[in-house]
């Protein structure tokens, strides 16, 4: 629901207000050292779902760091996660070269991991990555 009602104020507001109001926020928390692993994933989430608002430069400066983070994460359920954005904002055509490359070779590491869905996602994300 949370969600959902990120993406209509993203639509309502636009790009600016996203990166603005937003993208600090979710910052802020995906960032805090004590908050669960599932506040990280609601992060990614709100970001795939504010995504077609931002321009593939805001894209770049404000989203794939968290998404790099969160391929390095320690829980899978994170990185299956990520794996699964990734997959969706370069299907929406959403990354700049830079982005693509730098995000391709992480979800190589993952299709290793030692987690079957880690693994998995990783490697479908990749697979349409090329």
């Amino acid at each position: 629901m949370g969600i959902r009602k990120i993406r209509e104020l993203a639509e309502l507001f636009k790009g600016e207000w996203v990166v603005n109001e937003l993208m600090p926020k979710v910052n802020e928390i995906y960032n805090l050292e004590k908050q669960g692993y599932l506040y990280r994933m609601c992060c990614i989430y709100s970001m795939s779902a504010v995504s077609s608002q931002l321009s593939k430069d805001q894209i770049s400066q404000h989203v794939t760091p968290i998404l790099v983070k969160a391929c390095k994460d320690n829980i899978p359920n994170v990185k299956f996660c990520v794996a699964k954005a990734i997959k969706e904002l370069h299907s929406a055509d959403k990354f700049d070269g830079n982005s693509v490359n730098q995000l391709k070779e992480l979800l190589k590491t993952m299709t290793s991991d030692s987690d079957r869905d880690v693994a998995y996602f990783a490697t479908v994300a990749l697979q349409g990555m090329n």
